[in-house]
């Protein structure tokens, strides 16, 4: 599948998303990958001839694009990028359309213009809204190839509480959830199901005490990223262990993918869209949150809400309209089974 391609991909190079990107913005599912060779001695005949001449790309141009920006991280090689802000890019700019006279690396042009002049390394990253800047990128003579790859990201606006609520309480309905939400590793809300008059809903709820005007935050999805590698933070922290679940349901067997495979953190997303069994084990004490996506093509997933261990069973809270009382079963996971 594409997503599995993209993972042996993103395992191959230094990071699927930078630093400083990754809690404001938003990916698509696509990847660039810039191939390109200009060597410095070409064969003629008996004799070799050095290269003098620059491997242009494109000219100079604007992209017509409704993301917010390209990252491109410079893998082999080097590239020589020339940009000048587009002053059409009216949208973009505002009332702060940038002087770029007095930067380092930049050159008047012929018709009395400026251009920047950026010469990217290896592992160097650049970011830059292609709408916004003409761009134009050349390949000087050089030994190997020059490889780079990029993706394109939507950057996610500021989300603020309308008032003030406590933890556990509604934030906002539905109809007022953005379409990109704003991601944290420490998120102060999360997204939930639920039903009301016989219909469902998905609302956002706050997981602390939240004061009016302060930033939400959903949890960070790295439904892209490899979920194996903890962080220091995570594999120092105490671990929460599942509690005991009060089952209902059929019992008379479970379904493999409702039991926990490996470690799985807080957080983090255990099961998604088609791997999701179409009945889930209900507990008075769920270990997962039923959450959709805000994504193009949304998807729902399985959120840890307590740290899993391997065999740990996966159950979520029981529905509004459902029978509270239900038998108590246990599972252990060493004979794999349920015991009442």
């Amino acid at each position: 599948s594409r997503k599995k391609l993209l993972q042996v991909f993103f395992n191959k190079v230094p990071f699927s998303k930078p630093d400083i990107l990754t809690d404001v913005s938003q990916h698509d599912d696509g990847i660039w990958l810039f191939l390109g060779s200009n060597p410095q001695e070409r064969d003629e005949g008996l004799k070799k001839r050095k290269t003098c001449t620059q491997l242009e790309g494109r000219g100079e141009h604007v992209d017509d694009v409704d993301h917010s920006g390209t990252w491109h991280v410079q893998l082999h090689g080097n590239k020589t990028w020339y940009i000048r802000p587009c002053a059409s890019a009216k949208s973009d700019w505002g009332d702060t359309f940038p002087d770029i006279s007095k930067c380092e690396g930049v050159f008047k042009t012929a018709k009395g213009g400026y251009r920047l002049r950026l010469v990217v390394e290896q592992g160097d990253l650049i970011i830059l809204n292609t709408r916004a800047w003409f761009h134009h990128t050349v390949i000087e003579p050089q030994k190997g190839m020059c490889c780079s790859y990029a993706r394109d990201f939507y950057l996610i606006p500021s989300l603020l509480a309308p008032e003030s609520v406590a933890a556990g309480q509604v934030i906002l309905p539905e109809e007022k959830i953005p379409d990109l939400l704003p991601r944290s590793s420490s998120p102060n809300c999360s997204l939930a199901e639920i039903e009301q008059n016989g219909e469902e809903s998905i609302v956002m709820v706050a997981l602390i005490d939240i004061e009016k005007g302060e930033k939400l935050t959903v949890q960070r999805d790295d439904s892209n990223e490899s979920s194996e590698e903890d962080s220091e933070d995570d594999a120092q922290s105490e671990p929460e262990t599942a509690p005991r679940s009060s089952l209902g349901g059929n019992v008379e067997g479970l379904d493999p993918r409702l039991i926990c495979s490996r470690k799985i953190l807080k957080g983090n997303i255990v099961l998604s869209d088609d791997d999701i069994p179409d009945t889930l084990p209900n507990s008075l004490n769920p270990t997962c949150l039923i959450e959709h996506s805000q994504k193009r093509g949304k998807s729902t997933v399985l959120r840890a809400l307590v740290n899993l261990q391997a065999g740990d069973i996966i159950s979520v809270a029981v529905g509004e309209n459902e029978d509270k009382n239900l038998e108590e079963w246990e599972w252990d996971p060493v004979s794999l089974t349920l015991k009442q």
